[in-house]
């Protein structure tokens, strides 16, 4: 991930060279500094760009030099929120199981099943689950 205040000192001390652009991934850009390093013009762009880049935001410079990581932010977040919504559906489906295996050793006791009835409905109940 790219660095705002990296990128500004790279601009500000190796910019008549094209390092900044070489950072920001501006391959062509630095390739042209280099071209005409010789000129001195480079220098004077690149302390522009020192400039405009230290006045602007982290958020505006991250949308346009960290696009990929910023994607790949968002994906995380939605596949952490997709497994947390996976877990509370298993928690409530445990909590769900519990009371039904509770429901038939009430009905055990009663009378209205027997043992192995109500061994075997646990079992089925436990094979649903995994």
């Amino acid at each position: 991930m790219k660095d705002k205040s990296t990128a500004a000192v790279l601009a500000f001390f190796f910019g008549g060279i094209g390092v900044h652009r070489f950072y920001v991934g501006h391959i062509g850009l630095g390739i042209f500094y280099l071209i005409f390093c010789w000129t001195f013009i480079p220098i004077f762009i690149s302390i522009i760009d020192c400039i405009v880049w230290i006045c602007t935001s982290d958020d505006d410079f991250n949308k346009q030099y960290n696009k990929a990581a910023i994607q790949q932010q968002i994906l995380m977040n939605q596949q952490m929120e997709h497994s947390k919504k996976i877990s509370e559906t298993l928690s409530a489906n445990k909590i769900d199981l519990a009371s039904q295996i509770e429901k038939l050793h009430d009905l055990m006791k009663k009378g209205v099943i027997t043992e192995p009835e109500f061994q075997k409905k646990k079992a089925e109940l436990l094979l649903k689950i995994v």
